[in-house]
This record gives C-alpha cells, sequence and structure tokens, in this order.
C-alpha cells in the first residue's frame, strides 16, 4: 500500500506542475488518477503527512523557489503567477514564511520586493 500511496501522490504532484498556472481541485486530481478523494486524502496523509492542499501549496512554493534560484532574474511576481498563485500580496507573506521556516533569509525577498516597485535612478530623464 505505501508504494501505491507514493506512486498515486507522485502522479498528482506532476499533474499540477503539469498544468501550472492552473489549479486544479481535489475531484479533479482523484478523478485524473482514478481514485476516490477520500483516497487522494489518505495517500498525501501516508507519504506527506500533511493535508493534500498544504503539501500541493508547498509543492507550488518549491516551484517557485528553484526557478528564482535557476533565474535569479526572474519577477517574483511573474513566477508566482505562473505557479498558480492569484494575489501576490498574499503569495509573498506565504512565501517569506515559507523561506523562514526552512532557514533562508525570508528578508532578502522583501529587499527585492521593494527594489522591484522603485522607480530606477534616472528613469525617464
Amino acid at each position: 500500500m505505501p508504494s501505491r500511496s507514493r506512486e498515486l501522490v507522485e502522479d498528482v504532484e506532476r499533474l499540477v506542475l503539469e498544468n501550472l498556472p492552473k489549479r486544479l481541485s481535489d475531484t479533479v486530481l482523484a478523478k485524473a488518477v482514478g481514485v476516490t478523494v477520500g483516497e487522494l486524502h489518505r495517500a498525501f496523509l501516508d507519504v506527506r503527512s500533511t493535508t493534500t492542499y498544504q503539501a500541493l501549496y508547498r509543492l507550488r512554493l518549491e516551484t517557485v523557489k528553484r526557478i528564482l534560484q535557476d533565474d535569479p532574474s526572474r519577477s517574483q511576481e511573474v513566477v508566482a503567477f505562473e505557479c498558480g498563485f492569484g494575489h501576490y500580496g498574499v503569495f509573498h507573506r506565504r512565501y517569506r514564511r515559507y523561506l523562514e521556516l526552512n532557514g533562508q533569509d525570508g528578508d532578502a525577498l522583501t529587499v527585492e520586493a521593494e527594489r522591484a516597485q522603485a522607480p530606477s535612478v534616472g528613469a525617464g530623464a
């Protein structure tokens, strides 16, 4: 059973990533992999020790982090939208918390966000 649960979770995570920025419901995901919503939830609890929602939310946060690490010149806001986050302010707060909880400097995120919003020196001159 554990290997079936792991396979199911990996299939769902792959589906989520392949369909970004669209956010798929638990019902759609369960149907796509041929299980009930309850079976889907149990599989995530077994494999990720958390809810389906929390695991997939974290997956999207990790995807943003990986993209930004691979290409730091990318806009955080654009990458957030590409990964299915609809409101940048909410994303920004949660992403900063995610970084802090994982031993990284959340303040660096704030500095970059402020820099991205500030007008450049000499703009319009």
